[in-house]
């Protein structure tokens, strides 16, 4: 857990967690493309995802989940997120930024994510945290919307 101020970044290691169950709940109703249940519980077999939240107090900002590859020291952004009342307010860099910090100090030196390439908030955030373009894709997700990919190094 790292801090500052008063917000907390957790990771969160159980779907018997508080936490978790927030996530879920956020996810299912502000995500564009929500998970399912089974996706979610997906999460917590083996150790190749970490979920991480941003929290102030009991109230949960937002969260990172990152598939991960040890032996290539790579990590994945599969999903970043802020509730909609936290958005703004430079909740998603700090988010972003931390969980990064936590996996570089597990030896990650690598990181990727797709974007929808209309997604001007999003990419504007990636942007900030030194991601670059590195590959587009048409007709990437499911509902013909384009994607950018997106990488860094530590």
């Amino acid at each position: 857990m790292t801090s500052t101020s008063d917000f907390s970044l957790i990771r969160v290691t159980s779907s018997k967690d508080d936490d978790f169950k927030k996530i879920v709940e956020l996810d299912q109703t502000e995500f564009s493309r929500p998970w399912s249940d089974a996706s979610w519980m997906d999460v917590f077999e083996g150790e190749t995802k970490q979920l991480f939240c941003l929290k102030r107090g009991d109230s949960l900002i937002g969260h990172t989940l990152w598939q991960l590859s040890k032996l290539e020291e790579l990590a994945h952004l599969l999903k970043i997120q802020v509730a909609e009342e936290f958005k703004g307010q430079g909740h998603g860099y700090t988010l972003l930024i931390e969980s990064e910090n936590l996996l570089i100090s597990n030896n990650f030196k690598k990181f990727y994510l797709e974007v929808e390439s209309e997604n001007t908030p999003a990419i504007h955030l990636y942007n900030k945290c030194s991601y670059l373009v590195v590959h587009s894709r048409k007709s990437y997700y499911d509902d013909g919307r384009d994607a950018l990919f997106m990488s860094k190094d530590s």
